[in-house]
C-alpha cells in the first residue's frame, strides 16, 4: 500500500530532523521544531525556544560525538503521530541504545 502524502510528509521531517542532528547543524535542527518548543533532556536543564533548543543540542552533539540511525518509522496520519526506531551511539563508546519513541515537539509542523 503506497503512503500518503501526510505520511510521506512526516516521516521526511523526522529523517531531515536526524540528519541535522548528526550534522550538529544547529540551524537545521531548529527549524525542525515548533517556535514554542521546550526540551527536556534527561541530564540537563531546561531549553525553550528554537534558537536555544538548536545551538544547544548541537553543542552537545559536537562534544559528546553523538550520531543516530533511524531503523524503521511507523506514521499514524490520523493521529498526526510517528513512531522511530532508532540507535544512538557516540564516538567514545559505542553503540548505546535501541529505543521506540514518537517525538512530539514535531507533530505540529509535520501536521500544517
Amino acid at each position: 500500500m503506497p503512503q500518503s502524502n501526510s505520511s510521506q510528509r512526516m516521516e521526511q521531517l523526522i529523517k531531515t530532523y536526524i540528519q541535522a542532528c548528526n550534522n550538529a547543524d544547529a540551524e537545521e535542527i531548529a527549524a525542525c521544531f515548533r517556535t514554542e518548543a521546550v526540551h527536556y533532556g534527561p541530564s540537563g536543564p531546561k531549553w525553550s525556544g528554537t534558537a536555544t533548543i538548536g545551538s544547544n543540542l548541537a553543542k552537545r552533539i559536537q562534544e559528546q560525538g553523538y550520531s543516530w540511525t533511524v531503523d524503521q518509522l511507523c506514521s499514524d496520519v490520523d493521529r498526526c503521530t510517528v513512531a522511530l526506531e532508532w540507535c544512538q551511539a557516540t564516538d567514545k563508546t559505542g553503540p548505546l541504545a535501541t529505543l521506540i519513541t514518537g517525538p512530539p515537539f514535531l507533530t505540529r509542523r509535520v501536521c500544517e
